[in-house]
């Protein structure tokens, strides 16, 4: 029977470029550890005694007073809110000054739409002040009059238009910090007069009630 050779192995050494592979992974580790450690460093805001002051370009914030509460009624005075008086109610500030019954016609060359529908007009002078740092909201027609008989009328857009004439009072918001002084027409029944109005900025906000008598 014929004999065979023991199988013999070549060992080979290590290429240089399985060494510069070695090198190469050993320095990729040590420098990935290095920006670790700046990252560390600069996320927690450098050294703890560095008294050198850091400038930031973030603008400054403007925090805006909050607004008066819509709730909340305010008299300016002794006596409650009446013909005279001066009431705050929410961001607007009201003194109704003067109420005139009975007028047949407002404004000038207005014609029929300067006329009552109902009787005669009820004219309510008032100022309106905004107190917030927004242009507000002010209409005739989202004011309400209460006669004494207690019927509900609604100011007459119309009607005060042509009773402020070229002051244009109510037509547009007024802007903040701002008062306007103008007239309200209310069409009613002839010989009825106002016992009360209800003013509010809008016909979905809070009111207030001032009395006329």
């Amino acid at each position: 029977m014929e004999k065979h050779d023991p199988p013999t192995f070549e060992w080979t050494p290590p290429t240089k470029r399985r060494r510069l592979t070695t090198f190469a992974a050993g320095t990729f580790a040590v420098v990935l550890f290095g920006l670790c450690g700046v990252g560390i460093w600069i996320v927690d805001g450098g050294p703890a005694n560095d008294p050198t002051p850091r400038p930031t370009s973030a603008a400054p914030v403007a925090l805006a007073s909050p607004s008066p509460d819509d709730d909340v009624i305010e008299l300016l005075g002794d006596s409650g809110p009446r013909l005279g008086s001066t009431v705050r109610h929410g961001v607007l500030e009201y003194r109704v000054t003067e109420q005139r019954c009975g007028v047949s016609e407002v404004g000038v060359g207005a014609g029929s739409a300067g006329e009552p529908t109902r009787g005669s007009f009820c004219v309510v002078t008032l100022s309106v002040r905004n107190m917030s740092r927004s242009a507000q909201v002010f209409t005739a027609a989202d004011q309400v009059g209460y006669t004494t008989t207690g019927a509900r009328y609604l100011g007459s857009a119309p009607a005060t238009r042509y009773a402020n004439g070229s002051s244009r009072a109510f037509l547009t918001p007024i802007g903040p910090g701002t008062a306007v002084t103008g007239m309200i027409a209310f069409d009613l029944p002839r010989g009825a007069q106002l016992d009360s109005l209800r003013l509010r900025s809008t016909a979905s906000s809070g009111s207030v009630t001032v009395s006329l008598s």
